[in-house]
């Protein structure tokens, strides 16, 4: 606004800018879930509800996201068991124990006695 008056000042206008008499701001918080007024949206995005979207085990924010797709959000009934550095050990004793279902077990060998890699999905009830 100073920098308006002082143009205007300087564009030899004969007026000259002494001080505000009122001035009013209207400051709106910028809120991501919600849709803005300025521009119309289509019916399936202003009819489409969004929410804040957490995990539901560590209750961390994820960010915005549509009430179905968070809904339909389901943690996989699967936990990852990672065991490395066998280079030195008779994999072997591992393959036989966790070979005692008829479910799939994935091996990568490296000879017949050692394994680079084994892998098996476990049910869990």
């Amino acid at each position: 606004m100073i920098e308006e008056a002082d143009e205007m000042e300087t564009k030899g206008s004969g007026w000259s800018f002494q001080e505000v008499t009122y001035l009013e701001l209207k400051i709106n918080k910028y809120d991501p879930l919600y849709a803005s007024s300025y521009i119309d949206l289509p019916k399936e995005l202003k009819n489409d509800k969004k929410v804040k979207d957490h995990c539901h085990l560590t209750g961390k924010y994820r960010g915005p996201a549509h009430e179905a797709c968070n809904l339909s959000y389901k943690i996989p009934y699967f936990i990852p068991v990672i065991i490395h550095n066998l280079s030195g050990y008779d994999a072997r004793l591992f393959i036989k124990e966790i070979g005692f279902d008829e479910s799939r077990l994935d091996v990568i060998p490296n000879n017949e006695e050692k394994y680079i890699s084994f892998s098996k999905n476990l049910e869990i009830i």
